[in-house]
C-alpha cells in the first residue's frame, strides 16, 4: 500500500507541474492540497503549494514548513529570506472621504492574480491606498517567487522529469541527487530500479561514446542509489582525478574508501541482491560475482576485506576457488566464509581443508550475516568521523 501511495503522490505531482505550466494555478492547488493530505511531509509538494500561493504570507508558511521538515533545503531558505527582505511595511490607511475605508492588502507577486480585466502583460495587485497597482511599477519591494525558481531550472539526472525547483531526491523516480549525505542512500525507499538501471545504462553508453565529469558524478549517484557503492567509487575517483579541487567529491569518495569492502560470489542472482542490499545498507561496500571465474577477475583489481563463497557454482566450485585465493599470497589472508545450503560435517572438513574461514548455511537471517562479519573483520572508522 505504501509503494502505491508513493506512485499515487508522483502522479498527482506530475500533474501539478503540467496544470502550472498551462496557467491552470487552481487545479494545480487542488491536486496539491490532495498530497498535501495524503503525505503531509512531502517537501516537493509544500514547495510547489508555496510557489502557488495567492499572498505572500501563504507562501512563507509554506516554506517555513518546508524548513521544519528539511533545515538543509536551500532553495527554501532563499526564498523565504526574499519574501521577508520585500516584505511592505504596514502602513496607516489615509481616509479618502467621510467613510472609513478599510486598506486592502497588499497581494503577493506569487498570487494567481486574475488580470482579465489588466491590461496585457501588465499584472497588477491591490496597492496600500487600495487602489490597483502595476507589478510592474512597485520596484523591488515584491517579487515572483516563480521567477525566483525559473532561475534555478532542474532536471533529474536519472529519470529526466523537469521541475523548477532544486530537489534533493526526485519526486518522480525517487533518486537522490546529492552526495553530501551519503547515508541517505541505503535508507532511501520508494525507489524505481527500473528507472535507475535504465539510467545507469544510458550513463554508460554516454560516457563510452565522452568523458565527461558530470557523467561520471551522475552514473556514481545511479549506482549509489542502487546500493552498488563499489562501482559508485571507481565514477567518484575519475571525477576527482578530472576535477581535483572539489572538496565534496574527495570527501565522498574517501567516505566510501573507508567502508569494509566485501566480496559476495554465488550463482543466484537472489542471494546476491539480498546479501548486497542488507550489507550496504549498514554501511559496508560490496562487490558482487555470479561465478567463480568472474570472483577472481575482481580479485586481480581490488582486494576486499572478506569474501562471501557459494560452494555450488558453474565452472568453478567454491573449494576449487577458494583453493586459489589461499594460494596466492597477495590474497590469502582475506577471510572466506563459505556459504552453503547444506549444513553437514563433511561440507565443512571440505571448506577448512580448502582454507576457509567461517562457514554459514543458507538461508541465513541478517543478524547471522552480519555477525558472521564482525567477528571476522576489524571495524573500520567511516572517514570524517
Amino acid at each position: 500500500m505504501a509503494s502505491e501511495s508513493v506512485v499515487k503522490t508522483s502522479v498527482l505531482l506530475r500533474e501539478v507541474v503540467a496544470a502550472a505550466k498551462l496557467g491552470q494555478k487552481t487545479t494545480a492547488r487542488s491536486l496539491l492540497k490532495e498530497i498535501h493530505e495524503r503525505e503531509p511531509l512531502n517537501e516537493q509538494a509544500l514547495m510547489w503549494s508555496a510557489a502557488l500561493a495567492e499572498n505572500s504570507d501563504e507562501a512563507m508558511r509554506h516554506l517555513e514548513r518546508v524548513l521544519e521538515i528539511n533545515p538543509k533545503n536551500t532553495q527554501a531558505l532563499n526564498v523565504l529570506a526574499v519574501h521577508r527582505l520585500n516584505r511592505p511595511r504596514r502602513e496607516p490607511v489615509v481616509p479618502v472621504s467621510n467613510s472609513p475605508v478599510q486598506s486592502k492588502p497588499v497581494v503577493a507577486a506569487t498570487a494567481a492574480h486574475d488580470s482579465s480585466h489588466a491590461p496585457a502583460g501588465r499584472a497588477e495587485t491591490a496597492g496600500l491606498n487600495g487602489h490597483s497597482q502595476p507589478i510592474d511599477d512597485m520596484g523591488p519591494r515584491l517579487v515572483r517567487l516563480s521567477e525566483v525558481v525559473r532561475k534555478q531550472d532542474w532536471q533529474c539526472a536519472f529519470c529526466k522529469s523537469d521541475s523548477e525547483i532544486p530537489l534533493d531526491r526526485c519526486g518522480v523516480c525517487g533518486g537522490i541527487q546529492i552526495l553530501e549525505d551519503l547515508g541517505a542512500y541505503s535508507s532511501n525507499r520508494g525507489l524505481n530500479e527500473t528507472v535507475l538501471e535504465d539510467a545507469v545504462q544510458r550513463l554508460r553508453r554516454e560516457l563510452a561514446a565522452e568523458e565527461s565529469l558530470s557523467g561520471h558524478v551522475n552514473l556514481a549517484k545511479a549506482l549509489l542509489n542502487l546500493n552498488r557503492s563499489a562501482e559508485a567509487l571507481s565514477h567518484l575517483n575519475k571525477a576527482n582525478e578530472m576535477n581535483p579541487g572539489d572538496g565534496g567529491l574527495k570527501l565522498a569518495a574517501r567516505t566510501l574508501e573507508s567502508r569494509t569492502l566485501v566480496l559476495a560470489v554465488d550463482d543466484s542472482s537472489t542471494v546476491r541482491k539480498v546479501v548486497n542490499l542488507t550489507l550496504e545498507r549498514n554501511g559496508y561496500r560490496v562487490m558482487t560475482a555470479a561465478d567463480g571465474m568472474e570472483a577472481l577477475a575482481l580479485l586481480n583489481d581490488q582486494t576486499p576485506h572478506l569474501i562471501l563463497l557459494d560452494i555450488t557454482m558453474p565452472r568453478m566450485d567454491g573449494y576449487q576457488v577458494c583453493k586459489v585465493i589461499k594460494q596466492n599470497p597477495y590474497t590469502k589472508g582475506i577471510p572466506v566464509l563459505m556459504l552453503s545450503g547444506n549444513d553437514g560435517f563433511f561440507d565443512k572438513m571440505k571448506g577448512k581443508l580448502a582454507g576457509a574461514t567461517d562457514y554459514l548455511t543458507k538461508p541465513f537471517k541478517e543478524e547471522a550475516l552480519l555477525a558472521a562479519l564482525k567477528k571476522h573483520v576489524k571495524p573500520r572508522k567511516e572517514a570524517g568521523k
